[in-house]
């Protein structure tokens, strides 16, 4: 018997198929045919539909997100956000090292002792709240939904 590739479907694609469902146009097995994915997999985005719908709604992953994880830092994330909302209001240049270094301050200034600042940290941080960067110059290149 052949397995199936495992696929990594987007938020988006996720919801798309839920409304499928909601909207019983088609069967579950006629659904899961068109997607080429198991019932299994169509049973769990239903079973995690609301948070799927939540975090499309609320405007917390992008779209192209693949899973709803979230760092283990919350409350550094969304302080480091806040303050890189505030640079960027003023005008403030911001680089990846200016970020890094602001992430160090307010994790000792939140306590966390069990925290390591690394750049794939950062890395993620960027990803999650959609900002790029260029490389070579360091500046901030383009910034989407924050």
């Amino acid at each position: 018997m052949e397995s199936r590739k495992r696929k990594c479907f987007s938020l988006e694609l996720k919801a798309k198929i839920i409304e499928e469902v909601d909207k019983k146009v088609k069967s579950k097995a006629q659904i899961c045919q068109d997607y080429e994915i198991s019932s299994g997999t169509l049973y769990t985005f239903l079973k995690d539909k609301d948070a799927i719908m939540s975090a499309l709604t609320k405007g917390d992953f992008q779209p192209d997100r693949k899973r709803l994880k979230t760092t283990g830092y919350e409350e550094l994330d969304r302080c480091l956000h806040i303050w890189f909302n505030q640079a960027r209001a003023s005008k403030t240049p911001i680089s990846g090292p200016t970020l890094f270094d602001k992430g160090e301050e307010l994790a000792k200034e939140l306590g966390l002792t069990d925290f390591s600042m690394t750049r794939d940290w950062i890395d993620r941080f960027k990803l999650r709240h959609g900002m790029n960067w260029d490389e070579n110059s360091q500046r901030r290149i383009s910034f989407s939904s924050c």
